[in-house]
């Protein structure tokens, strides 16, 4: 009597099946609350406990439900749908009762429990772990594994093709730079928009981190196809966003890789696509880059250069070369530009573009930048002693984007000019126009900082970074250095020339000087005397010169000048 109170009263649905049928012998009240049937309902049709369960998994839930397994608990999760046509989830418990003598079978008892909250939360957290919580987009897991199965499919089938495209929007920092975060999050979601609307439903798009995306294209006819689907997603992409009242222009750089590929692992296919992602990047903006192995031999050798490049300065293997910065007309000499130069024990004399970028990533860039303006510093002060005709001129030194951004900069200029007594106004700083405008405002902060200690400051490489003239004109800046690039086309193409005028007319009305680097032929140089461009620099007039051939010139000039 207490055993029947017991089962009449408890929570989950008890039912109870007889061995030689599919008779239920007995089905507790409780059923009622968990399927919104009555037991009398499941006591007059024995086969309703399969009829309510989910169309999907009756098969699996049959199959359970008759195996026979003696004197074992066994354990089934499955939906079934309510008589209000809810669906809930439920988990079985089913145990063979065995009679008095140990060995009988009396029947089969089940245990049903709602389990739908729990599975709720169990897909909550699941789809959590596979997904973006900005975007909604799957994450990197996702990413790697659809990577780790067009692998094996590859693997399987002979003339399978597959692609991962890793993408990077461009200059998305100045995004969140000039119109705050909130802004740059409804950016990203407007783009995760526009990324699927562009692919298949076998192919996936993941939000890797940040501005980053990985798209892993599956079954695809040839490797062209994977190539129009980048073009299509770019084209896409380079329409217009309309985020909170702001009109908004982007572009991406991507990197994919194509099948077949050797990578060991979907791990090693995603970094590949990275690298070619980053070889776009290095190539100028909105950029296509398919991965290829002189792609990872270059990574390989960078990142060992970056190992070797901490004891490059304790073994003094840098060292410095002055090139020379002339007037038109008279070709005097002005002033040097001090360039780094790295004498490499194995790869020889390694330039800054092989360098400065790997130095810039480990940080190595601050000291090796701090010993470039302190050796030129200390150079330039020295000429000025030996060579008293020439005391006005003008060092020029590169300051990295890194030197830039660090707050101690301007001490640590006072400091070498005070170390290596180095009149301020001989002391001119080039900053590229990126850097610059990568936040104008925080440059703004800099260049005036810069400016108090009464130096020189260069827009170098202008005309590559889309400057605004409401902020350049704000910009203390002594000059601008026009990239070589318009230089080398401007007898080709007619838009070059026009544009170098334009600058010129732009500096006059400023009351800046300009330099105009790459000049490495003659008509160049009789062109720009002609625009009326006072300083040139270039392979024409003087290529980069040691530290000796540089006094050489020093000399040969201080003696003219002292003849006249």
């Amino acid at each position: 009597m207490r055993s029947q109170q017991v089962l009449d009263t408890a929570h989950d649905m008890e039912l109870w099946k007889s061995p030689e049928s599919e008779q239920l012998l007995y089905v507790s009240p409780s059923c009622e609350r968990l399927t919104g049937r009555t037991s009398s309902e499941f006591m007059e049709n024995p086969d309703l406990i399969s009829r309510i369960v989910h169309v999907e998994d009756r098969a699996q839930w049959v199959k359970f439900y008759t195996k026979k397994t003696q004197f074992r608990n066994r354990r089934h999760e499955f939906r079934i749908v309510r008589k209000d046509g809810e669906e809930c989830w439920v988990c079985a418990v089913c145990k063979n009762i065995p009679g008095p003598d140990g060995k009988t079978d009396q029947g089969l008892r089940c245990s049903l429990r709602d389990i739908t909250k729990h599975k709720k939360l169990e897909e909550n957290l699941s789809y959590k772990a596979d997904h973006d919580s900005l975007t909604g987009l799957t994450n990197r897991n996702v990413a790697t594994r659809h990577a780790k199965q067009v692998m094996a499919k590859s693997r399987r089938r002979k003339k399978y093709n597959y692609a991962v495209i890793f993408l990077d929007l461009d200059r998305f920092k100045f995004v969140n730079d000039s119109f705050g975060h909130s802004c740059g999050d409804s950016l990203l979601k407007e783009v995760a928009g526009r990324l699927l609307s562009c692919i298949r439903e076998t192919d996936t798009v993941s939000r890797y981190g940040g501005d980053e995306f990985i798209i892993v294209l599956d079954e695809l006819e040839n490797r062209n196809d994977a190539i129009k689907i980048v073009k299509r997603i770019r084209e896409s992409l380079a329409l217009p966003f309309l985020t909170q009242d702001k009109k908004i222009t982007l572009s991406a750089s991507f990197g994919l890789v194509l099948s077949p590929s050797n990578e060991p692992s979907p791990e090693e296919m995603i970094r590949s696509a990275n690298i070619a992602l980053h070889v776009a990047k290095e190539s100028g903006r909105n950029k296509i880059r398919v991965f290829s192995k002189k792609m990872l031999e270059r990574v390989l050798k960078m990142s060992r250069l970056e190992h070797e490049l901490q004891a490059a300065r304790k073994n003094n293997q840098f060292f410095l070369v002055y090139q020379p910065i002339f007037e038109t007309g008279t070709e005097k000499l002005s002033g040097m530009e001090a360039l780094c130069r790295w004498q490499h024990p194995k790869h020889g004399l390694l330039y800054p573009k092989e360098f400065i970028p790997i130095a810039e990533e480990s940080g190595d860039i601050i000291d090796l930048g701090l010993w470039v303006l302190r050796e030129a510093c200390s150079t330039m002060a020295a000429w000025h002693k030996n060579f008293p005709e020439l005391s006005e001129l003008i060092i020029s030194v590169n300051i990295s984007a890194v030197q830039f951004r660090m707050a101690s900069l301007v001490d640590q200029v006072s400091t070498i000019l005070e170390e290596t007594q180095l009149q301020p106004d001989k002391l001119n700083l080039e900053i590229t126009e990126s850097t610059i405008m990568e936040n104008a405002e925080s440059a703004l902060f800099m260049l005036k900082r810069l400016k108090t200690l009464g130096i020189r400051l260069s827009i170098d490489d202008f005309g590559t970074g889309y400057s605004s003239l409401s902020y350049l004109r704000q910009f203390p800046v002594t000059s601008l250095k026009v990239d070589k690039s318009f230089t080398a086309d401007m007898l080709e193409e007619e838009n070059s020339l026009e544009i170098i005028k334009a600058m010129l007319a732009l500096a006059n009305a400023m009351k800046l000087e300009v330099i105009v680097e790459g000049v490495e032929q003659s008509h160049q140089l009789k062109e720009l005397e002609r625009i009326q461009c006072k300083y040139v620099q270039g392979f024409h007039l003087a290529r980069p010169l040691s530290l000796e051939k540089a006094e050489d010139l020093l000399a040969k000039t201080h003696t003219c000048l002292e003849a006249e």
